[in-house]
């Protein structure tokens, strides 16, 4: 058995740290001390403008941040007209609003999330709901409508096991209800009822047994 050479291992360790990558150069990445030594904002005529003139990787310059007053920023689109032509040859720029800013307008972003949320649950139900008459070979090949308008099969079949099942919503007559929640107009849709009877009936209902099968099994 061929013995190694300790002189040679030493010296390939010491060839493979030769060859290691550099270390990574930091100095341009923010830190609380070095934002405290940032000069304070220039003001330069109807705009506040924080030049960093650091380079990044492939000598890209800072992208310009501005800083306006409350006076500069009281009307915000004249402002960005006004640093438009600058802050457009850099492709993107910063603007922070002074301290006691408040727009005029904003976003719930909290409606938006529930909006959302929604949004993908029916879309789930209803790629599950499809597929599974695509498999046993009853195919939904149209969406379903009342008044020209395509009936939400998701909101339809929460309306249903809201009121307690089919069973409950056809004893206590709550079809036409249904139909009002969903903005179906009963007036100019006589059949109102009876559709969307027959729409849970034979599109939801055969899903609905066969996950209650499932569960059975499953439990």
């Amino acid at each position: 058995m061929k013995k190694l050479d300790p002189s040679a291992s030493a010296v390939d360790n010491t060839k493979h740290a030769a060859e290691r990558a550099p270390r990574l150069d930091l100095h341009t990445v923010p830190t609380r001390a070095s934002r405290a030594q940032q000069p304070p904002t220039m003001a330069a005529g109807p705009r506040s403008l924080l030049t960093d003139t650091r380079r990044h990787i492939y000598n890209l310059p800072e992208a310009p941040t501005y800083r306006p007053t409350e006076e500069e920023f009281r009307d915000p689109m004249q402002y960005i007209a006004r640093i438009r032509p600058e802050a457009e040859r850099y492709g993107i720029c910063k603007i922070v609003p002074p301290e006691h800013w408040q727009p005029g307008f904003h976003i719930d972003t909290e409606e938006l999330n529930r909006m959302e949320g929604s949004t993908r649950a029916n879309l789930n139900y209803l790629q599950q709901l499809y597929r599974f008459h695509r498999q046993m070979g009853t195919p939904v090949r149209h969406v379903p409508q009342l008044n020209k308008r395509p009936v939400d099969l998701y909101r339809l079949r929460k309306e249903v096991m809201e009121r307690g099942g089919f069973d409950e919503v056809c004893r206590n007559k709550q079809w036409a209800a249904i139909g009002r929640t969903l903005q179906v107009d009963g007036k100019t849709c006589t059949s109102l009822s009876n559709s969307l009877k027959s729409y849970y009936l034979k599109i939801i209902a055969p899903h609905e047994a066969y996950l209650e099968e499932l569960n059975r099994q499953t439990a």
